[in-house]
């Protein structure tokens, strides 16, 4: 839509309700709301000038005169106007002439949900950048764990490193580093918001479900994480330094931070989202998206 996905949408969204705060969202969205039911107010009324306007020209007698042998009922009537019609049973939209006043507008119970789930957020958050900090002061170390693999590999050989050929080159990784290392060590925090705000409106099967899932997705990214940096990642470094050479002219590699770093995430966290899928089957199974 207007080339944007939905993730950026959702993303703008929680941010605007962040900065504007959950009663100016409701306001906003009321005001959406009216708008759009004023477009379907004049879209209706053009229907109905459309409709009188041929059944004035006599368009509609000849064709019902021509179906009428094959389809006895055929449905050519101009519509009712909604002002005539009253408001209709499971009709989220107000049908009457005058648009509803922002303080007629459901807010409180919206609102409620809305400060909660922005409470909530900047619970997480917050939690997410104190991780960060405290990973930050470790950075060196954490860097060290993850570039283990590649040292292991270099075994012996002198004069091995990691190299940076820019200026913030280091600081970004280690921020990098220590944005990730906050968002793991926050991430029990994150799975704890999302299940006091979803709790309240499950029902007790419905709770021991979703536990189970919030108990089993961790472990099995986990477990995707531990399969790739202690069973992929080395031999896949081992692969890689192979096509080094002494013949000749000496072809060696040298490798960049920012290069290390990128391509070990990315391992890492495919892994983990692979480990994910048979946990996203059993939901898919248990929504009767899919059957076995």
């Amino acid at each position: 839509m207007f080339g944007v996905s939905w993730t950026e949408l959702l993303v703008v969204a929680l941010g605007a309700l962040v900065v504007l705060g959950p009663k100016d969202m409701v306001i906003m969205a009321g005001k959406a709301g009216t708008w759009i039911r004023s477009l379907q107010m004049h879209w209706h009324d053009v229907k109905t000038q459309f409709h009188e306007s041929m059944d004035r020209s006599g368009v509609y007698r000849d064709v019902k005169g021509f179906y009428r042998d094959v389809t006895p009922d055929f449905p050519l009537k101009p519509p009712a106007s909604p002002k005539d019609e009253g408001p209709q049973p499971g009709c989220f939209m107000n049908t009457t002439s005058e648009p509803p006043l922002e303080s007629e507008l459901p807010q409180q119970p919206l609102l409620a949900h809305m400060q909660e789930l922005r409470r909530r957020l900047m619970l997480a958050v917050g939690s997410w950048m104190v991780g960060a900090l405290l990973c930050y002061g470790f950075v060196q170390d954490i860097y060290q764990i993850l570039a283990a693999p590649l040292r292991r590999a270099f075994g012996d050989e002198e004069g091995r490193r990691l190299m940076y050929t820019g200026l913030t080159e280091a600081f970004v990784v280690y921020l990098k580093t220590a944005l990730w290392g906050g968002l793991i060590l926050s991430l029990p925090v994150f799975l704890y918001q999302i299940w006091a705000f979803l709790a309240p409106g499950l029902y007790p099967r419905e709770k021991a479900i979703v536990r189970g899932f919030f108990i089993a997705g961790p472990v099995l990214f986990i477990m995707g994480l531990l399969l790739a940096y202690f069973g992929v990642i080395p031999l896949a470094w081992h692969f890689f330094l192979s096509f080094q050479s002494q013949e000749g002219l000496p072809i060696q590699i040298d490798p960049k931070m920012d290069d290390y770093f990128g391509l070990i995430l990315h391992i890492l966290l495919a892994f983990g989202v692979a480990f994910l899928f048979p946990l996203v089957l059993a939901i898919l199974i248990y929504r009767n998206v899919i059957g076995l």
